[in-house]
Formats: structure tokens, C-alpha cells, sequence
């Protein structure tokens, strides 16, 4: 119960602080879509969410390298050791956002063609792409922060940037002409100034030796990653593709106001994805470790869906307040969103034997199973003339294929007794309901709607008390709440 605690705390450190694109999307969504047309938010959501692919593109895995290289021969990596490839993982993602950037904005009009459907937002993806070198630093030297344990530098650090970025965009967006070309700017500014903040919080650490052969061994980690990294932003990306190809700005405005009611979920998720990799190999050699990473399999994957299914709920009046009237058909995606979000969480979790064993590769090709399966679905349903729920349905699927590999591959490498079937049961379960509801919830009231989330808590407390936490530990958690004498 003791290092569940601590994972979960660390969990919603990294959840409030670490989501920093996700949090500004979520976020900035009552600035862009109350200000612009639909379409306009169509294009400023699917351009965002490409730029970020950009961004970890050009960290190429650094991120996750610079901490294995660290403690290559040892159990922990003090700073000293970090700061050896700290400062050699930095120039290299600077040098490869800049060269990633340039081949982007040498075509900008094909890349507005590919990316929106039409070459007339070439100066926009010019100015959103700018962003990518800044982005892809920041992520970098927050992940140094974080594998050096400084919690605070990392949070404010994370939120400022996010909140600098969405005070920007408001008054561009309320008080100025410029329309979306202000809003990237807003965004570039954000980006920029986080990520000199946090080279300044860790500057200690990243030192200015070169090692020709640290880089070439960072590189030989970090490149799989990098692949990963890619792979796994794509299969929940690749839905505006061929939304903005087969459908409208407006049905991709809609789409993505779907996409970000789901992202809710991301922000206490993606904090656990954070705080999970650290929290697991820490207890590798533990002897309780398969009743362990079993109880935090379902525990992740109650809570993915159970938010699924509070969003679900919510999301008629979240896309009311938060947008306008035109967003009102928003709600019938975010099922499937919001359980492909939970998918990606569980994901990492069943991925630890493969990465003990050093086997990235193995998320690789899961990965590369996912995005196989989206294109394969979105072809399909397209040649049938699927509306966009569809698409919304292939993300979905695309994620338990990659989620389904990735365990199979792991199980042969490092076999760890979680208990699949009682998870997919869970999550077939918020599926199935998922669907029923998003049929019923834009005719409730307020009430009903409250009423909905009250119930979802207490079954959420019950799967928690009787299907993650182990006896002796439930009879403790209840005694000290006071309902065993």
C-alpha cells in the first residue's frame, strides 16, 4: 500500500504538471473555439497536433536515453552521472528540431495541403511548425528535471509555459486581428520561453563536454525510442488525416472538440505514464512484484473506465459551456477518445517485461501494429462512407491491437502474471456502456448528469476496495475510515 501511495503521488505530481501540450490544448479550447469559426478551430487543432509529432521526432529518444546510458553501470544515476549525457542529448535534439524544421517549412503549402486538405493555410503552418525546435528542447530538459527528481523546478516550470501560452493566445485571440497566425505565435512564445526556463533550472546538469562516442551510444538507444515515441503519437493522431481528406474543417472543429473533452482524461493518465517507468524499475527485484504490477493493472485500467465513462457523461455540458452551440454533436466521440487515451495508459503498463529485458523494439512493432490497424479501419469504413464516428472507432481499435501486441511480445521476454482477462473485461464493459450513453446523455438535465458522476464514484471506490486492493489491505484502509471497529 506504501508504494502504491507513492506512485500515485508521484502520478499526480506529473499529472497536473507534466501534460504541458495536453493542458494548453484542453485548456486554450474555450479561447480558440468561442473566438474563431468551427472551421478555423478545425485547422488550429489537427495543425497542433502534427507540430507536437514534429517535436518528439526531433528529440530522438534522448529523453528516454540520456537516464539508460546514465546508469548503465550502476543501480541509480546521480547528477553527476546525468550530467555526463545531459548536456550531449541537448545539442543533439537542438540540431535535429532545426533540421526537422527547415524540411518542413521549405514546402509549406504541401505541408497545408497534406495536413489540412488545402494549400491556403501555407503561412499558418509555417508559423506553427516554428514552434517545433522550442517544443522539442522543452520536452527534453523537463524530462532531465524529472529523471533528476526535481519535482518543483519541473512543475512550475510545466504550468508556466502552459499558462503563458494561453494568456497569449487569449489576448491575441480577443484582442488583436491576427487571427491564426497569432494564436501559433502565441503558442511559439510559450514554448520558447519554457524551454529556456528549464535549460536555466538545469543548467548544473547539462554540461558542455562532447564524447563523440556518448552521443553515438545515446543515439543507438535513443533512435527506437524516437520510432516509438513517433509511432505512438500517430495511431491517436492519424484520425485528422483523413478526417481533413474525407470531411470537412468544420467536421474535424467537431472532431477535435470531442478529442479534447477525451484529453481530460490524459491529465491525470499521462501522470501516471510519467511516474510509472521510475515507480517500476525500482521495484524490479522486489519479491511481491507480479501481485504488485497486477494491482496496478487494474487499477489503470478501472480508472480509464471510469473516466471514460464521467466524461461521456459530461461531455454535452462541457462542449455547452466551454464552446458554443455548433459543438453540440462533439459528445458522441469522446467514448471511444477517451478509452483510446486509456488504452495508451495501459499500454505502458503491460510494455515493463519488455523494457526490463532491454527489448524496445518490441514497442515498436507493437506500435507499428496499431497504426497498421487505423489505416487499415479508416480505409475500410471511408470506401463504405463511414461518417466521422467512425474514424473515432478505428483510433479506438488501433490502440487495443497495439496494446494487445505489445503484451504478447513482453510475456515472452518477462512474464508477469497480470490478470488480463479481469481487465479487458473492465474496459469491454466501459466500451459497451460508453456507447449507450453517448446515445442518451444530450437530452439530461444538470441533475442527471450529476447524478450519473456521484454513481460512477462509488462504483469507482467499490472496484477500487474490492477488485485492486488486496484483503488485508482493504480491512486496513476501511479500519482506519472508521468502518471497522
Amino acid at each position: 500500500m506504501r508504494r502504491l501511495s507513492f506512485l500515485l503521488k508521484d502520478s499526480l505530481v506529473y499529472g497536473v504538471a507534466g501534460a504541458v501540450n495536453r493542458i494548453v490544448k484542453i485548456l486554450l479550447v474555450p479561447v480558440v473555439a468561442r473566438a474563431f469559426p468551427v472551421e478555423v478551430f478545425g485547422a488550429y487543432d489537427a495543425a497542433g497536433v502534427y507540430v507536437y509529432v514534429l517535436a518528439v521526432l526531433a528529440v530522438l529518444g534522448l529523453n528516454s536515453s540520456v537516464i539508460i546510458i546514465a546508469t548503465r553501470d550502476a543501480t541509480r544515476a546521480d547528477e553527476a552521472r546525468l550530467g555526463e549525457t545531459a548536456g550531449i542529448g541537448l545539442r543533439m535534439v537542438a540540431g535535429a528540431a532545426l533540421v526537422v524544421t527547415a524540411v518542413v517549412l521549405a514546402a509549406p503549402s504541401l505541408t497545408s495541403r497534406i495536413l489540412l486538405g488545402t494549400p491556403q493555410y501555407a503561412r499558418e503552418i509555417a508559423w506553427a511548425v516554428a514552434s517545433a525546435p522550442f517544443s522539442a528542447v522543452l520536452i527534453y530538459a523537463l524530462s532531465v528535471l524529472q529523471w533528476a527528481f526535481r519535482r518543483a523546478a519541473y512543475v512550475c516550470i510545466a504550468l508556466g509555459s502552459a499558462a503563458l501560452t494561453i494568456g497569449l493566445s487569449w489576448f491575441v485571440a480577443f484582442h488583436t486581428d491576427w487571427g491564426l497566425i497569432g494564436l501559433f505565435a502565441a503558442n511559439l512564445a510559450g514554448q520558447a520561453i519554457g524551454a529556456l526556463a528549464a535549460m536555466v533550472a538545469a543548467r548544473d546538469l547539462l554540461r558542455a563536454r562532447w564524447s563523440g562516442g556518448v552521443a553515438r551510444q545515446m543515439l543507438a538507444v535513443g533512435l527506437p525510442f524516437a520510432a516509438i515515441a513517433v509511432a505512438s503519437n500517430l495511431i491517436p493522431s492519424l484520425d485528422r488525416l483523413f478526417l481533413v481528406q474525407a470531411h470537412s474543417l468544420a467536421d474535424a472543429g467537431v472532431y477535435g472538440m470531442g478529442q479534447k473533452i477525451a484529453a481530460l482524461a490524459g491529465l491525470i493518465l499521462t501522470g501516471f505514464q510519467a511516474a510509472w517507468q521510475p515507480f517500476a524499475f525500482s521495484q524490479r527485484a522486489a519479491e511481491d512484484k507480479p501481485q504488485m504490477f497486477g494491482r496496478v493493472f487494474l487499477l489503470i485500467c478501472g480508472v480509464a473506465g471510469f473516466l471514460t465513462l464521467g466524461l461521456v457523461c459530461a461531455a454535452p455540458v462541457i462542449a455547452r459551456y466551454a464552446a458554443t452551440p455548433a459543438y453540440a454533436g462533439a459528445a458522441i466521440f469522446v467514448g471511444p477518445l477517451a478509452l483510446s487515451t486509456g488504452l495508451g495508459a495501459v499500454f505502458f503498463v503491460v510494455a515493463m517485461g519488455s523494457l526490463f529485458e532491454g527489448k524496445s523494439l518490441h514497442n515498436l512493432v507493437a506500435y507499428g501494429v496499431g497504426v497498421g490497424t487505423t489505416v487499415v479501419l479508416n480505409l475500410v469504413f471511408l470506401a463504405r462512407g463511414a461518417p466521422p464516428i467512425a474514424i473515432a472507432w478505428a483510433n479506438c481499435l488501433g490502440q487495443a491491437a497495439a496494446v494487445a501486441c505489445m503484451a504478447l511480445l513482453s510475456q515472452r521476454v518477462h512474464p508477469i502474471p497480470y490478470p488480463f482477462i479481469r481487465g479487458v473485461l473492465v474496459m469491454l464493459v466501459a466500451a459497451a456502456v460508453a456507447v449507450l450513453a453517448g446515445r442518451a446523455v444530450p437530452g439530461w438535465s444538470l441533475g442527471a448528469v450529476a447524478a450519473a458522476q456521484l454513481g460512477l464514484a462509488a462504483a469507482f471506490a467499490a472496484w477500487l476496495l474490492f477488485g485492486v486492493l488486496e484483503p488485508a489491505e482493504r480491512a486496513r484502509l476501511l479500519a482506519r475510515g472508521g468502518a471497522v471497529p
